[in-house]
């Protein structure tokens, strides 16, 4: 176990930071505030840090093939063209049922959306995740999810894991690359609830997993083949919402957090909660992000 007390890149504050993503053309981390509905990008080398605030939910982020950036709101799909609010373009609904929101969002190796959705009033098996091809269609490949969340695919392709929080599992399919299909689901891991429940999640060069634990205040490394974890580092923040591998050689790990929910005692104690976290761990590398091919 790594012992981290302050390593912070920012001290962004943000009331549901989340959805990292790594842009390695540009050397720059994107990220967002979920509730405050705001983009998020910071420079590594100079340090400059930017705001985009929409002033309505932001649910995911990944980067198109392009360069833009895909955005996902509560319901809605949109693409935005440069770091300005007016080059927003919406693209299509994908969910028309009130009460339930876009969660995480991935992009599978061969530039698809995954999407997850969640019910935002707590209710169970409400949550669907879809897969949205680079024309904006749509199709649902799991359905009966509590919270869909975290999710990445192995290095060799043939395999999609998945977190549904509410089960606090780890759940891996058999996966298809060209007709994006997933089947034989099981159970690779499963996370005690007293070590909080399981958000964001990446994976590494050597195929084990990184899974942000929401109340646990730490960022746990899962061997898939095994169902054990084998790494835990522990953060100076409870809400630990995700995770994403980028800088020089993908060698430095980003962590989101959040402050949403935190009584005045427990900002007091926490006063680095909403930032973004950076470690680095000797031998520990990302795989390469995937685009979103338009």
């Amino acid at each position: 176990m790594i012992k981290i007390l302050k390593n912070t890149l920012v001290e962004a504050s943000c009331l549901l930071g989340e959805s990292p993503v790594w842009d390695s053309y540009a050397h720059c981390l994107y990220w967002i505030d979920i509730t405050s509905g705001q983009l998020h990008r910071f420079y590594i080398k100079n340090r400059k840090h930017e705001v985009l605030n929409f002033k309505r939910v932001v649910c995911a982020i990944a980067r198109c093939s392009t360069g833009q950036i895909l955005i996902a709101f509560k319901r809605k799909i949109a693409i935005l063209n440069d770091f300005h609010i007016d080059s927003l373009r919406s693209k299509t609904t994908l969910l028309s049922e009130r009460g339930i929101r876009f969660n995480d969002g991935q992009i599978d190796p061969n530039g698809r959306l995954w999407i997850g959705s969640m019910s935002e009033l707590g209710l169970k098996n409400q949550g669907v995740l879809m897969k949205v091809d680079s024309k904006f269609k749509a199709t649902v490949a799991l359905d009966g999810l509590g919270v869909s969340n975290g999710m990445c695919w192995s290095r060799d392709k043939s395999t999609f894991y998945h977190i549904d929080t509410y089960q606090q599992q780890v759940k891996a399919y058999d996966y298809s690359e060209g007709s994006a299909s997933i089947g034989n689901p099981r159970v690779i891991a499963h996370i005690p609830k007293a070590w909080g429940k399981p958000d964001g999640m990446t994976i590494d060069i050597q195929g084990k997993l990184w899974i942000a634990l929401w109340g646990g205040g730490a960022v746990s490394r899962w061997d898939p083949a095994t169902g054990i974890c084998i790494g835990k580092i522990d953060l100076p923040v409870s809400q630990v919402t995700s995770c994403v591998f980028g800088g020089d050689n993908l060698s430095d790990l980003y962590i989101t957090s959040a402050r949403i929910g935190l009584g005045g005692k427990k900002r007091l104690e926490e006063p680095l909660a909403g930032s973004v976290f950076k470690i680095s761990i000797p031998g520990v590398r990302g795989l390469p992000a995937n685009n979103f091919k338009l």
